[in-house]
């Protein structure tokens, strides 16, 4: 190669070296170096397949009449086993004095006696023998009684097996004594269309009629007063009489009443 040759080759790489550095100094100017992103992505819209963002869920109603019935119907749930149900209300204020419910494994007894007011669950702990338990709140606290059950009779016993009453009944005669031998008994004595109380000394306290005309079931002093009034029944029952015995405590009139009951008599 001579020197003419040669020359011409460093003009040609001259020039070309001056054209890159001016088109690199054009896009360092207006920033197209120094912006990475391609500007397509830039404005590249979203992505047509992309699910959709859920709507908010509408919040339930719960003031509504059909949520408030569904309430109702759950609590009303709780007296859905009720197999049976009797009321004794007093007769001068219609207060309901004792409410027993037979549930299909208990007893729920609701008592408004004497100014006390309490609830009792009976259960059957072993056969031949029911013990009735005060409620608190849904709790079964207090033993009241244990009645242990026999042919024609029953007795109550505390929680240390010491006899409370004893009842026995026979040719629609209950007999209700706080001693084993009977003695000196209370006497309940059905007959076809009455129902006598009598007290330790035989005298007659009180009276229990069926009115067939209106299906209630009173117990009345002597002086005719409605003591207790009863409509479920409809037929004349003796188990009403013993709420005229203001010598059994009331807790326990509440018992023998709903064993009474419980024997049909």
């Amino acid at each position: 190669m001579n020197k003419h040759s040669f020359f011409h080759i460093f003009i040609i790489i001259a020039m070309l070296f001056s054209i890159t550095n001016s088109v690199f100094a054009e896009n360092l100017l207006d920033g197209s170096l120094l912006d990475s992103s391609p500007k397509a992505e830039q404005s590249q819209p979203a992505n047509p397949t992309s699910a959709p963002t859920p709507a908010p869920v509408a919040e339930a109603n719960t003031s509504s009449p059909a949520n408030n019935a569904a309430v109702n119907n759950t609590t009303s749930s709780a007296n859905s086993d009720i197999t049976a149900k009797y009321k004794f209300k007093t007769g001068d204020d219609k207060v309901e004095a004792l409410v027993v419910k037979e549930h299909s494994d208990h007893e729920t007894i609701e008592v408004n006696l004497d100014g006390q007011a309490f609830i009792m669950k009976a259960r059957m702990n072993k056969p031949g023998s029911r013990k009735y338990k005060e409620l608190v709140g849904t709790d079964e606290k207090t033993l009241i009684a244990e009645v242990k059950i026999k042919d024609n009779s029953f007795k109550l016993v505390d929680e240390n097996d010491k006899l409370l009453w004893k009842v026995k009944i026979k040719e629609g005669k209950a007999k209700i004594s706080d001693n084993e031998e009977n003695k000196n008994p209370f006497v309940i004595k059905k007959s076809e269309d009455k129902v006598k109380v009598k007290d330790k000394n035989e005298k007659e306290i009180a009276r229990v009629k069926y009115y067939s005309d209106n299906g209630k079931l009173k117990l009345k002093d002597m002086s005719g007063k409605e003591l207790y009034i009863s409509k479920e029944f409809n037929k004349l029952s003796g188990a009403i009489g013993v709420l005229a015995i203001n010598d059994i405590p009331a807790k326990l009139r509440a018992v023998i009443a709903c064993e009474l009951i419980k024997q049909g008599f």
